[in-house]
């Protein structure tokens, strides 16, 4: 994000915080954040998108901004990297990475886990066709969890990306969050506006869809002012909004169709101030929230669910 356009970004999502205030819901769920790490190694230079990596308790996957080479690194919630993995794709302007099942093959006895990267930042409006990288997720060992590995850090290239591409109907649009439904593997799109953003469905994982250019169908707007960030638990009943200067958490209702999850009441978590443009969001394991800020100082924040008692 240019220098220019983050300081009118914050500007306005300041104004937009105070205005705000009366839609909050303190239902006290979550601590206080607490930093747990900090995004000190050079390659790390612009975090924008963050997801946990399967089977290493506490470590993710991360990528920049516009600039970087196609390819993820693997973090410990530390900051340390552990893998620099080039991804077979290209790269833009990548804002964000998700989760979510690929398309079943007669070989697969269920769907493979892929990741999946959205080439959709689009500042200027002019870019017409974009696209959302699809790959098996790497599988890394389990020993570079340990911050006492003696393991020299992960590097291999992925297989071949599958490139989704899209457009919106009618004009261009900013996109800096993705999300990818658990079950279905619909891909959904949150734009970034100043006035408040709208959310874009496209199919992920069927198959035969990467010989097609998809026109993204409008699914609602979702009313809030320059989202940067999003992720769904792995339940799809929980949603992470971020924008740069909040965490909003919305629940699904209990019977509800899933799409109804993006109007519900918004409930705002804790933040750390120190996140003054805070790009990068996920849920962990336990259901804690993971943040990281793409400006410096580039720390990164837990914030935990309460428990009972505490």
């Amino acid at each position: 994000m240019r220098s220019c356009v983050s300081l009118l970004a914050l500007t306005l999502a300041l104004g937009a915080r105070t205005l705000l205030k009366a839609d909050s819901k303190p239902e006290g769920l979550y601590s206080q954040p607490i930093r747990i790490g900090l995004c000190d190694d050079k390659r790390l230079c612009e975090v924008s998108g963050l997801v946990p990596i399967t089977g290493l308790e506490r470590c993710y996957w991360v990528h920049n901004d516009s600039g970087d080479k196609p390819r993820i690194l693997g973090i410990r919630e530390t900051g340390e990297v552990i893998a620099d993995i080039r991804v077979r794709a290209a790269a833009t302007d990548w804002e964000d990475i998700a989760k979510g099942p690929g398309p079943k093959s007669s070989s697969d006895a269920r769907a493979p886990t892929c990741l999946f990267v959205a080439d959709t930042g689009n500042n200027d409006r002019t870019r017409q066709e974009l696209v959302v990288w699809r790959f098996r997720e790497p599988e890394l060992p389990k020993a570079l969890a340990s911050p006492d590995a003696a393991m020299q850090e992960a590097a291999f290239d992925t297989e071949p990306a599958t490139g989704l591409r899209f457009r919106y109907p009618g004009k261009a649009r900013d996109c800096e969050a993705m999300i990818v439904h658990p079950e279905t593997g619909q891909i959904y799109l949150l734009t970034k506006e100043i006035l408040g953003g709208t959310v874009f469905r496209i199919e992920g994982s069927l198959a035969g869809i990467q010989n097609k250019l998809q026109t993204a169908e409008e699914v609602c707007g979702i009313g809030r002012t320059m989202i940067t960030a999003a992720d769904l638990s792995t339940d799809g009943k929980k949603l992470l909004v971020r924008t740069y200067l909040e965490v909003q958490l919305y629940l699904l209702p209990v019977g509800k169709p899933f799409e109804e999850i993006f109007t519900q009441p918004k409930i705002n978590l804790p933040t750390s101030l120190l996140e003054v443009q805070g790009e990068s969001i996920c849920f962990d394991s336990d259901e804690s929230v993971v943040t990281v800020s793409e400006a410096n100082p580039r720390l990164i924040h837990r914030i935990s669910p309460l428990r009972p008692g505490r």
